[in-house]
């Protein structure tokens, strides 16, 4: 991981899936009628949660709907300190 953002520094931010054990800032996608144990509760660097069921996430951490890609850039950009573009 940190050879690839090595290579990707001029970068305002990346978005990576996977490397779910590095210690890295992140947004997880929680869909509880899966049944997956989630991220969230093991203390990693999580920022928020993006999910289908809000109600169903026992967190104090914020919840954003899965659906809403606009949320979750504003969420994203808001966090980094970037200025959100319009689409």
């Amino acid at each position: 991981m940190t050879t690839l953002a090595a290579r990707l520094a001029h970068a305002d931010m990346v978005i990576v899936e996977g490397f779910a054990r590095e210690t890295i800032p992140r947004l997880e996608v929680v869909r509880p009628s899966t049944n997956v144990a989630p991220l969230y509760r093991t203390g990693l660097d999580i920022l928020a949660i993006a999910t289908d069921d809000a109600d169903a996430i026992d967190s104090a951490l914020p919840k954003l709907p899965l659906n809403d890609v606009a949320s979750i850039g504003a969420f994203i950009c808001k966090t980094l300190g970037i200025e959100a573009r319009s689409a």
